[in-house]
């Protein structure tokens, strides 16, 4: 049971973060979905059309000083990476499916980098995984006083329209969770040990500190069962559960803390 709430949990920090390209193709219908795969070899792009898009879309993203250190951060430390999700983005473009926001492609580029290098991050160093969660927490927190709704569902995975709103106008602390990521992945690289799994006293501890902060069954169950309540909690109070939640996790003796932080960024990786 607590194997599965530390899933689910990993999951629900990060989704909105890792969002993918359904997000932007959710109105296709099936039917639709079928003839552009059937359509895909015929439409492929030229090597022309792929090099101009990936030209625009660098410069676009020159364009954002925010994000500029990160994607350079990620040629210098995994350029075969760097190129692929460049090729991914050209493509993508090439076909039609332009997204035209910067946003976008620093939350794909960080859902990227948690599939070919998030392992990694589980070894870092205390500081670099303190960090991870520390940035998260400012996230939550921005989204909590923004759009009580666009938090809830950035804690149960889903994605809200107003997620790519709330990511532009808070494009420093978008930058800074994802620099935080790529920073914990290339500090986790240099390390072969590995922390121990927490143990079901640690979990025990985690929810015994979950209640002492305030938060009843239905929210503690929400955060770490997906259980939806019926009626479903208010987007307000789902908010401010998931505030409380990191607060607690925060305030967890180091070791027990560390090795939350450390499982939940490898199960991000996997999922």
């Amino acid at each position: 049971m607590h194997i599965l709430r530390i899933v689910l949990l990993a999951i629900a920090l990060v989704a909105s973060a890792y969002l993918s390209w359904r997000f932007f193709d959710g109105a296709l219908n099936y039917r639709e979905a079928q003839r552009l795969e059937t359509q895909q070899a015929a439409d492929q792009p030229s090597a022309a059309q792929l090099a101009e898009e990936r030209t625009a879309i660098a410069n676009l993203l020159t364009q954002t000083p925010e994000f500029t250190t990160y994607f350079d951060a990620i040629r210098a430390a995994y350029p075969a990476d760097h190129t692929r999700m460049f090729d991914t983005f050209a493509e993508r473009a090439a076909r039609g499916h332009r997204t035209g926001t910067p946003d976008f492609y620093l939350t794909e580029a960080m859902r990227s980098l948690r599939h070919s290098r998030g392992i990694l991050a589980a070894k870092a160093s205390d500081a670099a995984l303190q960090n991870v969660f520390d940035r998260q927490f400012d996230v939550l927190r921005a989204m909590e006083a923004a759009d009580p709704q666009v938090c809830a569902d950035f804690l149960h995975g889903g994605a809200a329209s107003g997620f790519f709103d709330f990511a532009q106008a808070n494009r420093p602390l978008m930058a800074k969770l994802a620099q935080a990521n790529l920073d914990a992945m290339i500090d986790g690289q240099k390390s072969t040990d590995k922390r121990e799994a927490p143990s079901d006293s640690d979990f025990r501890t985690l929810e015994d500190a979950l209640r002492a902060r305030g938060l009843d069954t239905p929210e503690i169950e929400s955060l770490l069962d997906a259980h939806t309540p019926d009626p479903p909690l208010p987007d307000a109070t789902m908010c401010r559960a998931g505030r409380i939640f990191l607060e607690a996790l925060r305030d967890l003796p180091e070791d027990l803390r560390l090795r939350v932080y450390s499982l939940a960024v490898e199960l991000q990786a996997r999922s």
